[in-house]
């Protein structure tokens, strides 16, 4: 344990690590999705579909216009000039008075016009038009959700191989250490003339060996750190945080049914409200084909005869608009036709979202259970070649053994120390992999 702890802290001071402080893999999802531009985005689209979803909601209330409207006869500016026979003035008895309104002419007529209007009924496209918004709505939620389900996955992952790489830079600065140690032991042992000078060689190419592998794994650590570091929006060359590490222990999850998985699934709860607002398409699409009644209201001044000055008075008219299309060579019959098939697409695609699910869970079950028992074996793996290690060590250093039998020896160890790394990553990865599965 006194000897780990030396090499730990000898490879702190030598890569220049700092543990200023902790970081952990749940703290890390969330400063991930924090700064995730990825996400940002799927939560303005989810604003404005709460914009559109009250526009929509407006298209049931009264619509009040105003129009404006002047023109001037510049080619005859000079002759709109003088007086003229003025207006007639008809009586209320229907007599005509030979009394009139004198006018004059002019070269310019306006007319101003406010209109308020209320649809009444619109063949059910407006209700269809806000259902299809509200489905929207409730799509770029989900969306919104899917994105952040992919981000805690892409997080996990970035999180555990930088815990992985640094696990591998302190396996490697120990296998260093144990080659350096042997190196020195058969150093000593040649200037003594006890071994041969074949002996000697061998260990100091396998000392090289240990320092290219130390120096490739300081590498892929620096690496993997800044990867990390990227993600959440932090300066790659940022003092490293101590991660958890890879070998923390194997994690326990709550298996969960297919049906409840379906429930938490964004993408398969899109597929289901998309199907609705296909639905809600339809309708709007055959409402175009429907009855259309509107009321409205319209007043205004305007000049009633056209260049020619006369008293202007207000006007006031109301009425209802109705629209009933009678014969369309059966476009109604051929749009309701496809607006069907592109629901039945749809159900399609649902069905076959809700297979590739249940292979996702079976196969996230299985891995997980899997890369547990490659752990077990790793370990046992790890602690054979452990002893290994030190018998033949020994053996060699008592003069009972020969070079190869170390080599092979050291050779195990690494292997099995890699292995076991590996193996914890697999199980990692497995378990992130099964709560991007259940949407956790």
């Amino acid at each position: 344990m006194k000897i780990r702890t030396t090499i730990l802290a000898a490879l702190l001071c030598m890569t220049g690590y700092t543990a200023a402080q902790s970081l952990s893999r749940e703290e890390y999802r969330l400063r991930v999705a924090e700064y995730s531009q990825v996400l940002k985005q799927a939560q303005q689209r989810t604003l404005a579909g709460q914009a559109s979803l009250s526009l929509a909601k407006k298209g049931f209330l009264p619509r009040l216009d105003l129009n404006a409207q002047g023109t001037i006869n510049l080619n005859q500016w000079g002759d709109w000039t003088g007086a003229g026979p003025g207006m007639i003035n008809v009586g209320h008895s229907g007599i005509t008075d030979l009394s009139y309104f004198p006018g004059t002419y002019r070269c310019y007529t306006y007319q101003g016009m406010l209109t308020a209007a209320q649809p009444i009924y619109a063949g059910g496209g407006l209700s269809a038009q806000k259902k299809m918004a509200e489905a929207d709505h409730q799509l770029n939620l989900l969306t919104e959700e899917l994105t952040m389900d992919q981000i805690s996955y892409q997080a996990d992952a970035i999180y555990w191989n930088a815990s992985s790489a640094w696990a591998l830079m302190k396996v490697m600065t120990q296998y260093r250490a144990i080659v350096e140690k042997q190196c020195n032991v058969i150093v000593d042992r040649f200037n003594e003339g006890a071994i041969s000078r074949t002996d000697l060689l061998m260990m100091q190419t396998r000392r090289k060996e240990a320092e290219l592998q130390y120096i490739n794994s300081r590498k892929n650590y620096a690496i993997a750190m800044h990867n990390l570091h990227s993600l959440m929006g932090v300066d790659p060359e940022a003092p490293a945080e101590t991660l958890s590490d890879i070998d923390a222990g194997c994690e326990a999850i709550e298996e969960i049914a297919f049906d409840e998985v379906l429930t938490r699934r964004a993408d398969y709860q899109s597929a289901q409200v998309y199907i609705e607002k296909m639905r809600y398409a339809r309708k709007s699409a055959l409402s175009q084909f429907m009855p259309q009644l509107n009321g409205f209201i319209t007043g205004g001044w305007s000049t009633n005869t056209p260049n020619m000055s006369t008293p202007v008075k207000f006007n006031l008219v109301t009425g209802i608009n109705l629209s009933a299309p009678l014969f369309q060579w059966n476009k109604r019959g051929q749009t309701n036709r496809q607006q069907k098939a592109s629901i039945a697409i749809q159900e399609l695609q649902r069905s076959y979202q809700a297979d590739a699910i249940l292979k996702e869970l079976s196969n996230a079950l299985t891995s997980v259970n899997e890369s547990m028992k490659q752990v077990s074996t790793a370990k046992e793996n790890m602690e054979v070649a452990q002893q290994s290690l030190d018998l033949n060590a020994f053996r060699y250093n008592e003069g009972r053994s020969s070079i190869v039998e170390v080599l092979s020896a050291q050779l195990s160890w690494i292997q099995a120390q890699t292995n076991l790394i590996s193996a914890y990553m697999t199980h990692k990865m497995a378990i992130a992999e099964y709560r991007r599965v259940i949407s956790e």
